[in-house]
């Protein structure tokens, strides 16, 4: 069970820690799969095979400090795992990984494709001119924010928005159109937070 590896990992067990990152480069590995059928170039330019690519991405993770895998504790601490269900748990790892993805797919993809970086100026200058209503952008958190909703719910699932936003993907024209979208897909969605990571949603 992912819950016992992830609360005896946290605890310092190495061999735990070691299973922990197979399971987590697993759903990495999945992960990517399920974009390179749309983006051929992650084989082709980034690494020789996506496997490698995942460790990269999730590499982090598992730095040690003081005997503790701090950046995941930062995310999901041991008493909050103790206090959530098998599939709670298998949830919350997955945003952390696909988040840990997608930053990983950004800082690759600014090197071999500028024009996603361009994409993401684009989107922060859009936010800041104010051309959607309510919506901002949180260089702090790096998220885009819709004012005066509820942020205390979880984050939607990249992989949630990313089926959302394929359903209205002929409607979007530019930059504008993809933040109004957006919008509606948040505001609609009322089982999870008002905000969602920039370079997720541009990654999408």
């Amino acid at each position: 069970m992912l819950t016992k590896t992830l609360i005896q990992a946290l605890q310092g067990d190495e061999r735990a820690t070691d299973q922990l990152c197979i399971q987590f480069r697993y759903i990495a590995v999945a992960y990517l799969r399920s974009k390179a059928k749309s983006k051929d170039f992650l084989l082709d330019h980034l690494y020789k095979n996506i496997d490698d690519l995942a460790l990269d991405c999730i590499a982090d993770l598992f730095g040690r400090s003081n005997q503790c895998l701090q950046s995941i504790e930062a995310f999901l601490t041991l008493d909050q795992i103790k206090e959530m269900s098998e599939s709670e748990v298998q949830t919350k790892v997955r945003q952390l990984i696909f988040s840990k993805v997608n930053d990983g797919l950004y800082q690759n993809f600014q090197k071999l494709d500028p024009s996603l970086s361009r994409i993401i100026r684009n989107l922060k200058r859009k936010l800041d001119e104010d051309k959607v209503a309510g919506l901002n952008y949180d260089p702090r958190s790096g998220e885009i924010v819709i004012s005066g909703e509820n942020h205390s719910l979880p984050n939607m699932p990249d992989e949630i928005l990313e089926i959302k936003i394929s359903a209205r993907f002929s409607e979007i024209k530019n930059s504008v159109d993809a933040i109004k979208a957006l919008a509606f897909i948040i505001r609609e969605a009322e089982e999870y937070s008002s905000k969602i990571k920039l370079v997720n949603f541009a990654v999408l």
